[in-house]
């Protein structure tokens, strides 16, 4: 069964966008308003950007922020991977059962 779509409006940068998603609009918000505020704090920091420049520093940025993230996962998941394994080895098979 899919989610049913929804139209949401967000302001980005003083700029309205309508969007139609199946998210839930909590998330949609909080995507919008973490995009707002990098985008925000990029322009600040580069007043002359024009908002194709803008927009790009954000989507660098925020790709940063998501391979940095999919390697910690990444780590994690090996390291639990390893904890299951050395359980494994210190609990008698018969026990298991």
């Amino acid at each position: 069964m899919s989610k049913e779509l929804k139209k949401y409006t967000v302001t980005i940068l003083g700029e309205s966008f309508s969007l139609i998603t199946d998210e839930l609009e909590e998330h949609v918000l909080q995507a919008a308003q973490k995009a707002d505020s990098l985008l925000k704090e990029i322009k600040g920091q580069a007043p002359a950007a024009d908002a194709r420049k803008v927009a790009i520093l954000g989507v660098l940025q925020l790709a940063s922020e998501y391979l940095n993230l999919q390697a910690k996962t990444a780590s994690q998941g090996r390291i639990h991977e390893e904890l299951i394994e050395l359980i494994e080895q210190e609990i008698p098979s018969e026990a298991v059962q």
